[in-house]
């Protein structure tokens, strides 16, 4: 997988001189992030494009090609594939649609595609997608044309649709949080999901890794390596019921799985699942934050309303709200112009303007043995305290790792305020209690750790009778049927109601009275799910 990311030299395959060929913004893409390897440019009619000579096939390449990037109509992929092995290139990116994701002729093309490559032992990943980026040397080869507004962080992302992952990348720089790799993988034809997930785990650039799936192509690989893992693996699985099948099948060739499966098995190796771009938001943005230890909280606000509305939050998410020391309380009112205010928790600092102060009372807040985790809600005009504001929030993380606890920081401004905050501040804002405090709960309820792999006790159980059963169901390509299902069940030796099976009326009433009489029928056949 490292060679999809660190090659030395690339060839894009389907440029022109045309200003509208879509091949020409992956070069200009490599040139906007200032890739560091060399660039060949390929097209059928040859010409010259951003100073460069556009070679008519990779064979006039007088140097050996590391990665080609391809996007040209789809009938041509797999003649240009059997070039690029003939040529001693070994990893390919095709971003070419147009494969089984539309129907039989696709399919056909796909069934090509796949022999060219294995003929000359080549990777690729795609089609249908919109390729990789690399932070570390520039490597940016997606067609849609980009600006390198991505700073460089431990974030890396996985995605099966390009244009959520572009969405992935548009979030990461809104918000200032640091890309490390980016891989759209469309059909997944040759590599999937888990080869990329076994290259990110081991990867010393990532410590997060995202991802967007329509479907799985491996289920036990993909648990087997989330246990294998301390890093969080934050996961999107769409294309879960009826209404998405239609258009995942022809967006991506991807099929819908039983979703309920799905989920169990992700809480099981500690894959945290999300449904909306704003919960992977508010995960990227706790993830770094020291560990949330319990479930009590500290609300610190410099206004009323935003802390009855931090409260309620709290109290929708299961938090408990630290009752604060007499002592405690009696030092901060010290500080108050006038006895107006009623402290409590959340704490209401409206009456109080002395930063100096306010950084005093976080320390002390952090200090309480009772206190787990702290919101901060703090609201402000840029133009009377924007120094003083910008100031105290980069304290706050200051703060919140000296005492090895988390802090949400949510801010009230005005856009262009937040637009600084997000690209200066070495920590995330949130710009609601509600973000704030959902993000915590997130926090405190994800826990991912390295697993071992679950053993099965082998005590009482017939493993041989099993394989019998399944490989028989497998060899004669049907479902297991129920009277089997039954019988696998108890080879496992777990109990099961008493059962039968009768193939005529008589023998039927025979069984029921050797049963006790009160007994439910059920189908057996191939061609029909079991009812009673």
């Amino acid at each position: 997988m490292r060679g999809f990311f660190e090659p030395n030299s690339v060839a894009v395959i389907g440029v022109s001189e045309s200003p509208d060929n879509l091949a020409r913004r992956i070069v200009q893409n490599l040139h906007e992030f200032e890739y560091d390897g060399i660039i060949y440019l390929v097209g059928a009619r040859g010409g010259r494009a951003f100073g460069r000579r556009i070679y008519k096939s990779v064979s006039d390449i007088p140097d050996q090609v590391d990665l080609a990037v391809v996007l040209i109509p789809a009938r041509y992929v797999p003649d240009v594939i059997e070039e690029c092995g003939q040529k001693g290139i070994r990893r390919a990116i095709i971003e070419t649609a147009g494969f089984s994701e539309l129907g039989k002729e696709g399919k056909e093309l796909e069934m090509r595609l796949s022999e060219a490559a294995a003929r000359y032992d080549m990777r690729f990943i795609g089609p249908n997608c919109i390729g990789v980026i690399n932070r570390a040397n520039g490597l940016a080869v997606p067609f849609p044309g980009l600006k390198n507004v991505f700073g460089r962080g431990g974030i890396s992302i996985i995605s099966q649709s390009g244009g959520v992952g572009l969405d992935y990348l548009n979030m990461l720089a809104s918000e200032n949080l640091g890309l490390a790799r980016f891989a759209s993988i469309g059909n997944k034809l040759d590599v999937d999901e888990c080869d990329l997930l076994e290259f990110l785990i081991a990867d010393e650039q990532t410590s997060i890794i995202c991802m967007y799936l329509e479907s799985i192509s491996d289920g036990r690989r993909l648990m087997r390596l989330a246990r294998s893992t301390r890093k969080p693996i934050l996961l999107h699985k769409s294309n879960t019921g009826k209404l998405a099948r239609d258009i995942a099948q022809s967006h991506t060739a991807a099929l819908s799985e039983d979703d309920a499966v799905v989920s169990a098995a992700l809480e099981q190796v500690g894959i945290a699942r999300f449904y909306a771009s704003n919960t992977l938001l508010n995960f990227l943005k706790v993830l770094p934050l020291p560990p949330l230890r319990g479930n009590r909280l500290a609300v610190l606000s410099r206004s009323g309303g935003h802390a009855v509305i931090c409260a309620d939050a709290c109290e929708r998410h299961g938090f408990s709200l630290v009752r604060f020391p007499r002592e405690f309380l009696e030092e901060i009112e010290k500080h108050f112009r006038a006895k107006v205010i009623r402290l409590t928790n959340p704490l209401d600092l409206g009456d109080l303007f002395d930063y100096d102060v306010y950084d005093r009372i976080v320390e002390r807040t952090f200090s309480l043995e009772d206190v787990d985790g702290m919101v901060f809600l703090h609201t402000y005009v840029s133009a009377v305290e924007r120094e003083a504001s910008r100031a105290f929030l980069k304290r706050l993380e200051e703060h919140s790792f000296k005492a090895g606890k988390p802090v949400a920081a949510c801010v009230s401004t005005d856009s262009e305020e937040m637009s600084v905050l997000r690209r200066t501040l070495p920590h995330p804002v949130f710009t609601t209690p509600e973000d704030a405090v959902a993000a915590l709960a997130l926090k405190r309820d994800y826990r991912h750790e390295v697993l071992e792999e679950p053993r099965v006790e082998q005590a009482g159980l017939d493993i041989d009778g099993i394989r019998e059963i399944l490989s028989r169901c497998e060899a004669e390509n049907r479902p297991v049927l129920l009277d089997e299902g039954l019988r696998v069940l108890e080879l496992a030796g777990i109990p099961v109601a008493r059962w039968r099976v009768a193939e005529s009326p008589d023998e039927a009433a025979v069984h029921a009275e050797e049963l006790g009489g009160q007994v439910a029928m059920k189908l057996i056949a191939s061609e029909v799910s079991h009812k009673t």
